[in-house]
């Protein structure tokens, strides 16, 4: 436990002074490079994180690097460091720091490495701030009941990482913590592709687990890929239901929530989901019963978004894994690009009920057959002139008179007032929280 909470950093970089000993050599056309005798895959420059390349080398980096609005980029190749800054930037201009020794990733590029690793039981961690972890901020190989609250993760693909280890993580509660993988969002808006980003950045998540029962309520989450990943690998024989609540997912570069594979006993309620990629992800679903309740979607005009719900089969058929099934969304508010992304994919007992649409687009058909569409309100297209979610909200009040309207409306515009995140984080003194103050249109 840090006292006072957020005074207490626990990282996986080196230290500033000893990669500032590092002698760069001019690779020419803005490029860099350094000897540093281990794999980096994380750089940092002036606190902003630079965009790691996936494959393609020096020359993949000079193309990427050279881009209009490049914002900074790496890669590592035979015990050497290269780097592209923004405007050709040299190094000793700028305060670099990359990450410590650490295991190599796996055959799916999954990083066994945390912050803090958990092999015990009834463990509490409370207050701190957790860099440079590349895997997990925490993971959770052998233990139960763990509480993680009041914590900030950067610098990982995992703020949590439970459900992969010896035994299953159950009893898991993951509580007013902030996730943040800046500057990912921004790399997708102005400079790189949305593929681009994917390619390295698809797990940059909250939470990740498949166990039961699991509680993540009223965290923060911003610049991610899959915000909240409670359905792989789920074990049939386990009880209990993972709760996702009260929550703010914020600038998403993939799925806000992902429920893929069995899904069991979910429930994901009261959260704000602004500006991602896709809402819900039900890609594919197969078994249930998962709840979507009392939600706010909401994406700004010119934001990232692409749909509200996703409906799309695996790449191949795999018998129960093409079928999507088990799932109630009802209440909700959506607001954005597109309506669904759907596939050819099987779709039974998924019900649709009074929830709130206000889109751009829809396909045709809007939604996939054997889904059940049922007293809900479309507007089509979306008021443009609404450029916060307060002003949105207020808008549909003009949507219809019906007591669903005006209960889910209520409850969305009270979800704004909230605060989630660690206590201590100050609101007003972080780029991404005040991006999203501005874009709620909330003080």
């Amino acid at each position: 436990m840090a006292d006072p909470p957020g005074s207490v950093t626990i990282t996986g970089a080196q230290t500033e002074s000893d990669c500032a000993n590092a002698i760069w050599r001019d690779e020419t056309g803005g490029i860099f490079s350094t000897a540093v005798s281990w794999p980096v895959y994380l750089v940092q420059a002036d606190g902003v994180q630079l965009f790691r390349i996936p494959w393609g080398g020096v020359p993949h980096l000079r193309q990427l690097a050279g881009r209009a609005q490049s914002m900074g980029a790496f890669w590592y190749e035979q015990q050497r460091l290269f780097v592209g800054l923004p405007n050709g930037l040299a190094p000793h201009h700028a305060s670099l720091v990359w990450n410590q020794p650490v295991p190599p990733p796996r055959e799916w590029g999954e990083f066994k490495s945390a912050n803090v690793w958990v092999e015990a039981d009834h463990i509490r961690l409370t207050g701190l701030r957790l860099e440079f972890g590349l895997g997990a901020a925490v993971r959770v190989w052998n233990g139960t009941h763990l509480l993680v609250e009041d914590c900030e993760f950067t610098g990982c693909a995992y703020g949590v990482q439970a459900g992969a280890g010896v035994k299953p993580a159950c009893h898991l509660q993951v509580e007013r913590c902030w996730y943040n993988n800046t500057p990912q969002s921004d790399w997708a808006r102005s400079w790189l592709t949305w593929n681009e980003v994917y390619s390295s950045y698809a797990s940059s998540t909250l939470c990740s687990t498949g166990d039961r029962p699991v509680i993540i309520r009223d965290n923060l989450v911003t610049d991610f890929g899959d915000g909240v990943r409670v359905s792989p690998g789920v074990n049939p024989a386990q009880t209990g239901i993972a709760e996702v609540e009260g929550n703010w997912l914020a600038f998403g570069t993939d799925d806000a929530f992902e429920l893929d594979g069995a899904g069991h006993h979910v429930v994901v309620r009261n959260n704000v989901v602004i500006d991602v990629h896709e809402g819900l992800s039900f890609s594919p679903l197969t078994d249930g019963p998962t709840t979507v309740t009392s939600n706010l979607f909401w994406n700004p005009v010119g934001g990232l978004n692409g749909s509200q719900l996703k409906f799309i089969p695996p790449d191949s058929f795999r018998g129960d894994a093409g079928r999507i099934r088990g799932i109630r969304v009802h209440d909700n508010v959506f607001c954005g690009e597109w309506l669904s992304w759907r596939g050819d994919v099987e779709v039974s007992d998924v019900e649709l009920c009074d929830n709130l649409f206000s889109v751009d687009s829809q396909i045709t058909p809007p939604w996939p057959h054997g889904l059940e569409d049922r007293d809900n309100i479309y507007r089509l297209p979306r008021d443009r002139t609404r450029t916060t979610a307060t002003a949105f909200l207020t808008g549909m009040n003009d949507a219809g008179n019906s007591a669903t309207t005006e209960r889910t409306l209520q409850f969305s515009q009270q979800m704004l007032q909230s605060r989630p995140g660690p206590r201590w984080l100050k609101w007003d003194e972080t780029p991404s929280t005040l991006k999203l103050m501005k874009l709620l249109g909330i003080q």
